[in-house]
């Protein structure tokens, strides 16, 4: 019996491979397997699976039978592995994947050689919110490759989100300053509004508790978020000067006063701490600067002038201009001006409902807020015919 050999630890690698030769039982006189010259035994394969070895000859002093052998050519390990991919929360869904690379490929063989379609699973499909997630590769056969698949990793990083403390101003009222006016929300995706925030906005800072007029700083915190890096803006609290409250006591009726304006023109007036047609103007200790003016003139269309505190102007560098802007951040109104050469605010026809306003200066990196208010000029007793 002459059996052809056999080899099954061969592994595919895009090349031939063959086994050769046979074994032999029955000979006689121990004889061995090379005296059967007329036989061989040979099989080949280049694609993984099993090959017969096919024993074939004659032999004079022997009647053959022949028993094939077995070549067998293992598949090759082959492993597909995801590739990270990264993005920044955006509201939608996550789909597909980011590609693959291939390892273990044989003889400079190319994914092309794999059957069936890539796709994608793992949890990173569909996914949406801030995290970390599976990218898991599937789909793909091959008969001469065994496949290993390797996940990849998705991160969805926070988007950012700016939300900034609205500005607010009252007038002194000896209240406790409370909570907050709002606030805007920069850095939403999707669509989405602020009710998609984890937390509760929470209002601190100088302002919290503030009572006394001055310039107080509102802080925002409280939010949690799992899809925004949230960054806090502060905002500015103004307490405007409450106006002064003037009782006449006395009963018998004061005389007229003849004198007019020293300066009915809008002109300045004298000292630091005065403007003209009775302006006043104070410095409180928080850099806040008051100017009240009074009632009829605020509300009778008609001009007055004051000018900027020593205090405040002796500060600006040689060669620095003072800006001057609203509260808002816009232009000064077309009935008050801003006289750089003098430090010098002046109005004209000043419309109803105008006062108060509130004014920044800032210069030199430096800023200063000028609160402008309409106060009572006092009263009349029925008698007077001039306040």
């Amino acid at each position: 019996t002459v059996t052809g050999n056999s080899d099954t630890s061969k592994v595919y690698t895009g090349l031939a491979q063959s086994v050769s030769g046979f074994t032999a039982t029955g000979l006689v006189n121990n004889e061995a397997a090379t005296v059967l010259r007329g036989v061989s035994a040979s099989g080949s394969g280049t694609n993984a699976g099993s090959y017969a070895v096919a024993p074939t000859g004659t032999d004079a002093n022997y009647t053959l039978t022949f028993v094939n052998g077995n070549l067998v050519i293992g598949k090759a390990a082959a492993t597909v592995t995801a590739s990270a991919a990264s993005k920044t929360y955006d509201g939608l869904a996550y789909t597909g994947g980011n590609g693959v690379s291939y390892s273990g490929l044989v003889n400079g063989e190319t994914s092309a050689v794999l059957s069936g379609t890539l796709g994608y699973a793992g949890t990173s499909q569909g996914a949406k919110d801030a995290g970390s997630y599976l990218i898991t590769p599937n789909g793909l056969s091959s008969g001469n490759y065994s496949i290993a698949y390797v996940d990849g990793k998705l991160t969805v990083n926070k988007a950012s989100l700016t939300v900034t403390a609205l500005d607010d101003s009252k007038t002194y009222d000896a209240t406790p300053y409370t909570g907050g006016k709002g606030a805007t929300y920069v850095g939403l995706v999707n669509g989405q509004t602020p009710v998609v925030l984890g937390g509760t906005l929470i209002y601190g800072g100088s302002a919290r508790g503030a009572a006394s007029a001055g310039s107080y700083v509102i802080t925002l915190s409280g939010l949690d978020p799992k899809n925004y890096r949230v960054s806090y803006v502060d905002g500015q609290l103004i307490i405007m000067p409450a106006p002064p409250v003037i009782t006449v006591t006395s009963t018998t009726p004061p005389a007229p006063d003849t004198t007019p304006f020293a300066d009915t023109g809008g002109g300045q007036g004298t000292g630091g701490n005065t403007g003209s047609r009775g302006v006043t103007v104070s410095l409180d200790p928080t850099g806040v600067v008051s100017v009240m003016v009074p009632r009829e003139i605020a509300t009778g269309a008609s001009d007055f002038s004051f000018q900027l505190p020593e205090q405040i102007t002796q500060d600006v560098p040689v060669g620095d201009v003072i800006q001057v802007k609203t509260i808002g951040g816009d232009a000064l109104p077309a009935w008050l001006k801003f006289v750089p050469e003098s430090n010098t605010f002046v109005s004209s026809a000043v419309p109803q409902g105008a006062l108060p306003m509130e004014v920044v200066v800032t210069f030199g990196g430096k800023r200063s807020i000028v609160v402008i208010s309409e106060r009572e000029s006092g009263s009349c007793a029925p008698a007077a015919t001039q306040c």
